[in-house]
This record gives structure tokens, sequence and C-alpha cells, in this order.
């Protein structure tokens, strides 16, 4: 396990340069402009993305043939996938909540509260996010899930853009009605839809391989 884990962490560090060059600056942005809603989204949305994305490499690879060859099993090959989608999450969460932070410390901030609220729901949907591509790509292919993917990144992207807009959106409306024990809901939510799509993911994909 430690072996795949370490692949596509190589694999992160060798294609997504941009994309988490990308990221940082949104980070940064996130600290000048902590009230922009889109900042805070796009580094949470690029890092759902990582799985799905390194199931495209893996496939463009012939990975999946090649690792028929080793001793690993199809619940590795998919727990690996979502260890490192979880990894990258908590890591732009982390981020952003320093970002935050500092940005409180220089007054750009008045309270870090309604930030945290923001945070934990960015969570909730990149995780269900995250757990619908990467079931949706075990279950049907690299091949039929890319156009699932695109589908769901070019919607997903839009209704978030068009929720957003201002603030008197729906988006910042129903942010601004979550308290923290309903945010702590969604977190648990977005948990436990993790865990159900693992679940599956293993079972469609050790049935696709027998």
């Amino acid at each position: 396990m430690r072996g795949l884990i370490l692949k596509d962490s190589y694999m992160v560090m060798r294609y997504f340069k941009i994309q988490i060059a990308v990221s940082l600056m949104f980070v940064v942005m996130t600290a000048v402009t902590p009230w922009n809603l889109y900042c805070l989204f796009f580094p949470f949305f690029m890092a759902s993305l990582i799985p799905a994305t390194l199931l495209s490499y893996d496939e463009r690879s012939r990975w999946d043939e090649y690792s028929r060859t080793m001793p690993y099993s199809p619940a590795q090959l998919v727990s690996v996938k979502y260890i490192m989608g979880i990894i990258s999450i908590a890591v732009v969460f982390v981020a952003m909540v320093v970002a935050v932070l500092v940005s409180l410390a220089a007054g750009w901030a008045e309270s870090i509260g309604e930030y945290i609220v923001q945070l934990c729901f960015l969570l909730f949907v990149c995780s269900i996010f995250m757990s619908v591509n990467i079931t949706v790509m075990f279950w049907l292919g690299v091949e039929k899930g890319r156009i699932f993917y695109v589908a769901v990144v070019a919607a997903f992207g839009s209704v978030m853009g068009v929720l957003s807009v201002g603030n008197q959106g729906a988006l910042p409306k129903f942010l601004g009605m979550l308290s923290g024990l309903r945010t702590a809901g969604l977190v648990l939510i977005g948990f436990l839809v993790i865990a159900l799509s693992w679940l599956l993911a293993i079972k469609l994909y050790r049935r696709k391989r027998t």
C-alpha cells in the first residue's frame, strides 16, 4: 500500500505542478481578500479532481494492466485514490485556515467564524464531488467515466458560480443560515458519503476485474 501511495505522490509532483501553483496563488488571494468565495472554492475544487485525474494518467500508462501482475488487491488499488483525495483536500483545508488566520491578524478579516463555516461547507461539497467521480470511473471505466467527469466539472463549476454571485446570491444566504452544529453535520455527511462510495467503488471494481 505504501508503494501505491508513493507512486501517486510522485505523479502528483510530476503532473500537477501548474495546478498546485495556481491553488497556492488562490490561497494567498484568500488571505488578502477573505470575502471572495471563489478564492476559497477553487483550491478545494482542484484538490477534489486529483483522484480522477490520477485515474486518467493510470489509464494512459496502462497501469491497470500492469497492476494485475503485482500483489495488489482491488481494494488497495481503489483505496489509494481515496487516500490521495482525502490528503489533498485536508492539505487545502489547513492551508485555507492558515490564510484566514493571517488575514485576521492583518485586519483584513473581521471574524474567523464565518470563514470556518464556508470552509466546512466546501469540504462537504468537494467530498461528495470527489466520491461521485471516483465511483463512476471505477464503475464505467476511465474512458466512459471521463465523459461524466467533464460534464460534472462543467455543471458543478457553473452552478457554484451562479449561486455565489454577489452578497445576495443563494449560496451566501445559505451559508449565512449555517450554525456550528449544522456545519458539523454537513462535514459528517461528507465523510459518510466518502466511506459509502469507497466501499461501493471497491465492490464495483472487484466485480469488473473478475
